[in-house]
């Protein structure tokens, strides 16, 4: 393709993701070459590398506008008048059928370099819609004392983490089903995760 100019970086960003993800389905990250991906958006590598990192770069940010968008599809349907654990459970459990569903997605699980650069991806889009709104939830739930008092901005990171770590990570990092996999598992992790929120009763 002849891409018109001029177009923003964010768009080129769109048509290296067009031209990424059947390849990276079809063919599989590994076997899948920055060169074919150039080809298919019709820019150089030049322009790929003003962009993104790497290839390992690139499938994270893919990932992460993926989970976005399940993410912005869950908060146009999301109560806030509902308990905030009630809320961050139909959060979850709408991203995670994303995760468990999608080809790219699957893909991207198979690759455990992918791992070493997500923690650093993650901590680049802070700013992103899922972590700020996960913010405000929380900093509302304090406030109407659904929650014990914490920290929103130190509680939106940690949270983010331990349900990384419980709901999607789990098989890549530890060889074991989710919480999105394993009902029983799951169930002990929202226990977890209430206490930690809630404080433990004594």
């Amino acid at each position: 393709m002849t891409p018109q100019e001029p177009i923003s970086e964010a768009e080129k960003r769109q048509v290296f993701f067009r031209a990424a993800e059947p390849l990276f389905t079809r063919f599989g990250f590994r076997k899948t070459t920055v060169d074919e991906i150039c080809h298919d958006a019709g820019y150089s590598r030049g322009t790929f590398y003003d962009l993104f990192d790497n290839k390992q770069d690139m499938m994270i940010s893919l990932v992460i506008e993926k989970a976005t968008a399940a993410f912005e599809a869950w908060r146009r349907e999301d109560d806030p008048s509902q308990p905030f654990l009630t809320r961050l459970r139909s959060m979850i459990e709408h991203i995670g059928a994303m995760v468990l569903e999608n080809p790219l997605i699957i893909e991207a699980r198979k690759v455990q370099e992918l791992f070493e650069v997500h923690g650093q991806a993650s901590a680049r889009h802070r700013d992103n819609p899922m972590l700020l709104y996960l913010h405000a939830m929380i900093a509302e739930g304090v406030e109407r004392g659904e929650l014990r008092p914490v920290d929103p901005e130190r509680m939106t990171m940690l949270l983010f983490i331990v349900i990384d770590n419980l709901f999607f990570q789990t098989r890549e990092l530890y060889h074991m089903p989710s919480g999105l996999e394993d009902e029983a598992f799951g169930e002990e992790a929202w226990r977890f995760i209430e206490r930690g929120l809630k404080g433990i009763e004594r």
